[in-house]
């Protein structure tokens, strides 16, 4: 379907005369870059020639819109996750040499699987969790830069592979909350020109995930069994706890948003309904998440939390 508009720089995409019509059903939808792409259109006879070859880009451009929208907020989320999880991660070591900076890395697609499926929800035909070797540091750890020059781990990162309709692939790229590499969806190629060394290891989206719950569920038989509970045994308890609290806080934001169910709806809503929702959903995130961590830290440090499931296994 085509509206008036009166847009006069924009040629039409069939016959690049002058364009008075646009999509209306893209209006808003993105280019490769997160730039506006709007198809326009001479008059109707030029819209109905181009109908058939259009529906396939009118799909992907809103695809499009929701995938940067979705990087744009699973970003600020996990920026909330990290900053709160470094300062409990802080509380159970005070030694310079403990490196602390895995638990962030470990932690993204653990604790962001439920809000990265249902951000993509409807946009993509494909995800996939990606380990790369980095030309550039991540930044969101506790290390200084001098310490992660020398970490042979520091340099590595998880990103998400993100595959569209018209089988173009982007990267959703949540762990750099440093502003090292700036944007948080690029064109996967690019992304992979700029900032890659290389691959290390792909898998299906929610691989880590489960993963890191057999080793949740083996550290939970290690203290029901009175076991040695180390710094990276309680790392990743802590790391589910935090999973936890954003799986609820999660739940608490989407209901904030009245008429909406999910976090794709909000994502491909029309640009002035989706400037509230999103700030809306953010805000609620923020509050529900930082207070679920106050309420557990009110409860006593971690230690006494390994020792509450201890008591409970006895």
């Amino acid at each position: 379907m085509a509206s008036w508009s009166s847009m006069s720089a924009a040629s039409c995409a069939v016959c690049d005369k002058d364009a008075k019509y646009r999509c209306v059903k893209c209006t808003e939808g993105l280019g490769s870059h997160g730039q506006v792409d709007i198809t326009h259109y001479c008059g109707k006879d030029c819209q109905t020639t181009h109908c058939a070859a259009h529906k396939g880009e009118c799909k992907v451009k809103n695809a499009r819109k929701q995938l940067y929208r979705a990087g744009y907020v699973l970003r600020q989320c996990f920026r909330l996750h990290s900053d709160l999880l470094q300062i409990d991660m802080q509380t159970l070591s005070d030694k310079p040499e403990d490196n602390l900076q895995w638990g962030c890395d470990l932690s993204i697609p653990v604790v962001m699987h439920g809000l990265v499926k249902a951000a993509l929800k409807g946009a993509t035909t494909g995800c996939s969790e990606v380990r790369v070797q980095l030309e550039d540091l991540p930044t969101f750890g506790l290390m200084s830069f001098t310490e992660a020059k020398h970490n042979l781990f520091s340099n590595t990162g998880l990103v998400y592979h993100v595959r569209l309709p018209d089988s173009s692939s982007y990267v959703l790229d949540l762990g750099d909350t440093g502003n090292t590499r700036e944007y948080a969806i690029m064109p996967w190629t690019e992304f992979m020109d700029k900032h890659v060394v290389s691959i290390i290891d792909s898998n299906q989206l929610g691989n880590c995930r489960r993963g890191f719950g057999n080793m949740v569920r083996r550290e939970i038989e290690n203290v029901a069994t009175g076991g040695d509970v180390g710094l990276k045994e309680k790392i990743i308890l802590l790391i589910d706890r935090h999973r936890a609290h954003i799986i609820a806080a999660f739940e608490a934001a989407i209901k904030e948003i009245h008429g909406m169910d999910t976090l794709g709806q909000i994502l491909a809503a029309s640009s002035e309904e989706y400037s509230v929702m999103q700030a809306t959903f953010v805000d609620h995130f923020e509050t529900t998440l930082t207070g679920l961590k106050e309420r557990a830290n009110e409860e006593g440090q971690f230690d006494l939390h390994i020792a509450a499931m201890r008591a409970a296994f006895s």
